[in-house]
C-alpha cells in the first residue's frame, strides 16, 4: 500500500504538527491520505490551496472527506505570492 507522506513535529505536553502536502495529491488517493493522516495523529486538516487549486488537483471533496474521518478542516485559501493586509481573507472552518 502506498503511503501519504508526512513529517511530524511533536510538540511535548502540547500535541504535535503533521506537515504535509495535499491529501490526494502525492500518488495515494484522497480518502486514503485523509486516513492515514488521521493515524499519525491528525485532528485537523489545514488547507491554504484556493478552491480553483483544489479543484484543478482533483481534491475539492477534500472538506467532506475530511468531516466523515471525524477531524476538522480550517481553509486559510491563499493565492501563490498573495499578501492580505487586515481581516480580507477570514479562514472557514468546518467542524467535525
Amino acid at each position: 500500500m502506498n503511503k501519504h507522506p508526512y513529517d511530524v513535529l511533536d510538540q511535548p505536553d502540547q500535541g504535535c504538527l503533521v506537515f504535509t502536502p495535499c491529501p490526494g495529491t502525492k500518488g495515494v488517493d484522497l480518502e486514503t491520505s485523509v486516513s492515514q493522516l488521521h493515524q499519525a495523529g491528525a485532528d485537523a486538516i489545514v488547507t491554504m490551496m484556493t478552491d480553483q487549486e483544489l479543484a484543478k488537483f482533483e481534491v475539492a471533496s477534500l472538506p467532506d472527506v475530511v468531516r466523515q474521518s471525524g477531524m476538522t478542516w480550517f481553509h486559510f485559501s491563499v493565492e501563490d505570492d498573495a499578501t492580505f493586509i487586515g481581516d480580507r481573507n477570514p479562514a472557514r472552518r468546518t467542524s467535525a
